[in-house]
């Protein structure tokens, strides 16, 4: 009688492929979320970030990386990284950053966190910009 154990071994050795794939794009999408945020910051301020707002940039990354992680996600947004994208692909990512930008606006603007306003607007297209 043959056992199935090569068969077996491939199975397991795909799965955990596809769990370190799965790793690597969560790992690229926060990597590309701070990104964003600390390029939106140096843009902001011609490439100095003044002191003051150090503080400000690591408030605004804690809110904003798992927000918009979990819009990546509710739009399905965090199986891709495939090699080409359709409009629609593109359309749900753009849909993505702005959910997750506009609740991180909200947030941040209710806890006063002092993040500028132009900062918002640079973090939305750098973000879409960097995911696409």
């Amino acid at each position: 009688m043959r056992t199935n154990k090569p068969h077996h071994k491939r199975h397991h050795s795909a799965s955990r492929l596809g769990r370190v794939r799965a790793l690597v794009v969560f790992g690229i999408e926060i990597a590309v979320i701070l990104c964003s945020a600390v390029l939106a910051f140096l843009l902001r301020f011609d490439f100095g970030i003044p002191s003051v707002y150090v503080h400000v940039l690591f408030i605004a990354s804690i809110v904003w990386v798992p927000l918009k992680l979990a819009s990546f996600k509710l739009l399905g947004l965090d199986r891709r990284w495939a090699r080409y994208i359709s409009l629609s692909d593109l359309l749900r990512l753009t849909l993505s950053n702005l959910v997750g930008s506009l609740i991180g606006l909200v947030v941040l603007v209710a806890a006063g966190s002092g993040v500028p306003k132009s900062v918002y607007a640079i973090d939305f297209l750098l973000c879409i910009t960097l995911t696409a």
